[in-house]
């Protein structure tokens, strides 16, 4: 019986136990973060070379789709710009007329098998045709 009440106070290893399950919850969270931190980043590059396009087209509202196309790759200082897909229209509203650039990018998770398929990031701008 003595010995029965001297395992049940115990408390080696709880410690342990109790550090695996929070070290465990922690290195998720902290994955998360980063993962998180790495869409936001390409997001920021997206929208950056989406609006050196922008300027390009307030600048000039002349330039060729073409033109545009590579002035938003050669501005994106992502890891590859061969993988961005750049849609150029146009559109009017209300009498304006209006370029519309939309750039798409695959973002991959950086740890395998999060999920199966990859994540679109896109960033839309509707840029105005302004008078000369």
């Amino acid at each position: 019986m003595k010995k029965m009440r001297q395992f049940r106070s115990c408390q080696s290893g709880a410690v342990a136990i109790e550090f695996a399950f929070v070290s465990f919850l922690m290195v998720l969270v902290s994955i998360g973060v980063i993962e998180i931190g790495r869409g936001l980043d390409v997001r920021s590059k997206l929208s950056h070379s989406v609006d050196t396009g922008a300027r390009r087209v307030l600048i000039d509202a002349s330039i060729s789709n073409s033109q545009l196309e590579s002035t938003v790759r050669a501005a994106f200082a992502g890891s590859k710009p061969a993988l961005l897909q750049v849609d150029i229209g146009q559109e009017t509203v209300n009498a304006n007329n209006f370029r519309l650039v939309t750039v798409r990018y695959p973002f991959s998770p950086f740890i395998p098998n999060i999920t199966t398929k990859t994540i679109n990031i896109t960033v839309n701008r509707r840029i105005p045709l302004l008078a000369n």
